[in-house]
């Protein structure tokens, strides 16, 4: 799905991102999923905002591979949204844009070993048919492998 251009300004001007992505009805055993991005900024007098309520949710393609069929996930980005992997990806990205989320592990036998799971969110972007940029880490999580995860299966 292509992104438009007051996608990418909301995109732009958000104070918080959520991100919720879910496996797809369609086929539940692949790794296909689709994502949310729920976009909030305090109310201002101008811009896409003013007309949005505060709040654009823009869907996207996504994956969660080799979680099960009813995995889902959920990352939220509050303040300092200019810097780091999310403000190199609000400047890079444009109009007509794909944007694809990977929602995935990437721990190893030591986390596991002592109870721990590793999960990141990472973010592809497609240009005309060219890869801008492939799997950029845009958080990264090590916590007890409980339901305190970001991805749910």
């Amino acid at each position: 799905m292509k992104l438009t251009k007051d996608d990418i300004t909301a995109l732009r001007q958000a104070n918080e991102i959520v991100v919720h992505i879910a496996k797809t009805a369609t086929n539940p055993n692949a790794s296909k999923a689709e994502a949310i991005l729920s976009l909030v900024k305090k109310p201002s007098s101008n811009g896409v905002f003013k007309t949005m309520k505060c709040e654009r949710k823009i869907g996207v393609d996504a994956y969660l591979p080799g979680w099960s069929r009813k995995a889902f996930a959920c990352f939220l980005y509050v303040g300092g949204l200019q810097d780091g992997a999310i403000g190199a990806l609000r400047q890079l990205i444009r109009p007509d844009d794909e944007l694809v989320l990977i929602a995935r592990e990437n721990g190893n036998n030591y986390e596991r070993d002592a109870g721990l799971h590793h999960e990141e969110l990472t973010a592809t972007i497609y240009r005309n048919g060219k890869t801008i940029i492939d799997k950029l880490v845009l958080t990264c999580s090590v916590c007890p492998d409980n339901t305190a995860r970001m991805i749910q299966a």
